[in-house]
């Protein structure tokens, strides 16, 4: 769903962007169905957890 063009960057396409707008449109209630029961204390606690994984099987965190 993304188109290249010669010089080397990349738009997306029409089909792309239909897409991301549903996906946009819908994230707040995926977010919320998968967060269900999970304070917010709990979730931090577990990405922190998780990125610490990460490093300790020698992986690097980007973001």
């Amino acid at each position: 769903m993304v188109a290249a063009c010669p010089e080397g960057t990349s738009w997306i396409t029409e089909e792309g962007e239909r897409a991301r707008l549903a996906l946009k449109g819908n994230a707040p209630a995926i977010r919320a169905e998968l967060h269900a029961g999970v304070s917010d204390e709990d979730y931090v606690t577990t990405v922190k957890v998780l990125r610490q994984f990460v490093r300790n099987a020698g992986g690097t965190i980007t973001s």
